[in-house]
């Protein structure tokens, strides 16, 4: 106890900043380990004597087959979770650095001053563990609400098996310490200081090959998947090489944000015609890095999302034209005793609006993380501002530059995504959906049979005649709506919340932040 109370005064006597850095990653961890604690939720919902299927008002909760589903998009928020704490750690770390300087000054080691980082971000990340099952307990006695059949909209009457909750107050810090202990691994303290063992990099063309690559195989998977029976050993190695390519793609958008900047700055920078705009572009090009990190977990975000309104509006087109080969084939005729297919329950199609609306909230989360990265700008580069406001500059074109400086990569990048998303799910499922119904079906009844056992002979489809069976091509429509509200709403969003920032620039123009170390 008296090493925890040691360590959060060292975190905490650095200043608001550390404060600040503590607080953003505790409440980091407390949406990741929200979102554990929701999905484990939802695969502790077993089945129940007496009408299993009414228990809950959502559909989605009262099918076993599409429990796991739900539960991988709730994890699936950990992505941009991620992203958002590994921003928030960053918050202050001059400040952190020079502080463990003075420790090493002290006789501290350098694995002693690794230990604290890590023992501070442990700590940060325990407190954010500690609020979310607290707000997790407090959230299923308030939502708990049964209609007067006794459905609930939410599984608030289940409870993870208790190890889940040790293991997540175990594991979380934990985590939460070794990513702090790989985050310094370039970084050598020494007593003088904070020196880095090389320069980073400019940015490499690959990603841009990368994501090239990906697109392409996701767009001509289509025409390979029709090329390929059902449940053939090619078909699985499809699937497989399918979600390959899924992968690549995120990971093109998440490691290709800052190609995307140095790109966009060295554009801009030769075209400017305002001072807010090469002040931006020079920043993107000296420092493309320090933007895209939080950029490429909100385009990985928005790539998701576009691809899930893609699979959508597949399986609605698919739907309707079942429905529509249905009703044309009853117009005809009727259906025959083979077994016309009924119309398809539009169930399975609710099942994407669940995954959609976390798509939505991981771009919020990610658009957060942008918010912290800019703020994180603003006070790093404290010292410039404040010469360029010695310098003359007026304050609102350094506003202009850090909200330029945002939108230059961001704009393109998440059109990228979004166009990226949705022609490549609807690649992969095709541009038309086909659906066929029989219509007109006669019993080829042996005429030994008696009028008793005629009836169960026809009910075989192989002793079924087919008089007509209809086709039905259906293109899918383009969901511009969905698409102009999310790409629009991500950079919006981003913005606005990017705006938020501008606060602390008047601190970081004073002329007194020209001494700051």
């Amino acid at each position: 106890m008296t090493a925890v109370v040691r360590i959060a005064r060292i975190a905490l006597v650095g200043g608001r900043s550390d404060t600040l850095r503590i607080a953003l990653t505790a409440f980091a961890t407390a949406l990741g380990t929200l979102a554990a604690l929701a999905g484990a939720t939802v695969m502790s919902i077993g089945y129940r004597s007496g009408g299993t299927q009414t228990t809950y008002s959502n559909a989605l909760l009262n099918e076993p087959g599409l429990r796991p589903g739900v539960a991988a998009t709730l994890v699936l928020l950990w992505v941009p979770v991620l992203f958002l704490a590994g921003q928030c750690a960053r918050v202050g770390s001059p400040a952190r650095d020079r502080r463990l300087a003075a420790l090493r000054m002290a006789g501290a080691t350098p694995g002693e001053t690794a230990c604290l980082v890590a023992g501070e971000t442990g700590l940060a990340s325990l407190i954010g563990a500690l609020i979310a099952v607290t707000v997790y307990f407090a959230g299923r006695v308030a939502l708990d609400n049964p209609d007067r059949y006794g459905r609930r909209p939410l599984p608030t009457d289940v409870l993870p098996p208790s190890w889940v909750f040790v293991f997540l107050l175990i594991a979380v810090p934990i985590f939460g310490a070794l990513f702090a202990v790989v985050a310094l691994r370039r970084v050598r303290l020494t007593p003088f200081g904070v020196t880095r063992r090389k320069q980073p990099r400019p940015p490499r063309l690959f990603p841009a090959f990368l994501l090239t690559f990906s697109v392409g195989g996701l767009v001509a998977s289509g025409a390979v998947a029709k090329a390929l029976p059902d449940g053939s050993t090619g078909w699985r190695l499809f699937v497989v090489a399918t979600a390959a390519l899924t992968i690549t793609t995120g990971a093109g958008f998440a490691i290709g944000a800052a190609s995307l900047s140095a790109f966009v700055g060295r554009l801009v920078a030769s075209r400017a015609t305002s001072a807010s705009a090469l002040v931006a572009a020079r920043r993107l090009l000296a420092d493309p890095w320090s933007s895209s990190r939080a950029a490429g977990a909100l385009l990985v975000s928005v790539f998701v999302a576009a691809g899930v309104l893609g699979v959508r509006v597949c399986i609605l087109a698919e739907i309707g034209a079942q429905n529509l080969a249905n009703a044309r084939a009853a117009a005809l005729g009727g259906p025959g005793p083979s077994g016309t297919p009924s119309p398809v329950d539009p169930f399975y199609a609710r099942a994407f609006d669940l995954v959609n609306l976390a798509g939505r909230a991981a771009v919020v989360i990610a658009a957060f993380a942008v918010l912290v990265a800019t703020a994180e700008q603003i006070v790093e580069r404290r010292r410039s501002f404040a010469a360029l406001t010695a310098g003359g500059t007026p304050r609102v074109v350094l506003a202009k530059s850090v909200l330029v400086q945002v939108a230059l990569p961001l704009i393109p990048g998440v059109v990228l995504a979004t166009v990226a998303g949705f022609v490549g799910a609807r690649a992969m499922l095709g541009w038309t959906a086909s659906a066929s119904a029989i219509s007109g079906g006669t019993c080829a009844a042996s005429p030994s049979l008696s009028a008793s056992d005629a009836a169960p002979w026809c009910l075989d489809p192989g002793h079924t005649v087919i008089a007509h069976e209809v086709v039905v091509h259906l293109a899918p429509g383009m969901p511009w709506a969905n698409l102009s509200l999310l790409a629009g709403g991500a950079i919006a969003g981003t913005l606005l919340l990017a705006m938020l920032s501008l606060m602390l620039l008047r601190r970081s123009c004073d002329i007194a932040e020209l001494r700051a170390a």
